[in-house]
């Protein structure tokens, strides 16, 4: 599930120091919009 790979990308950067990809890093901000845009739909917010 993609909730799992961001978490994982955001854990390998705030905890290892590790760096991640900029593939990754674009992928894991396209996600966040899909989700706040449901999030929106879902609830009416503009």
């Amino acid at each position: 599930m993609w909730v799992n790979k961001v978490e994982r990308l955001r854990l390998l950067a705030d905890y290892t120091g590790d760096p991640v990809s900029d593939d990754d890093a674009v992928w894991a901000v396209g996600q966040a919009d899909i989700f706040v845009a449901a999030i929106r739909d879902a609830f009416g917010i503009a």
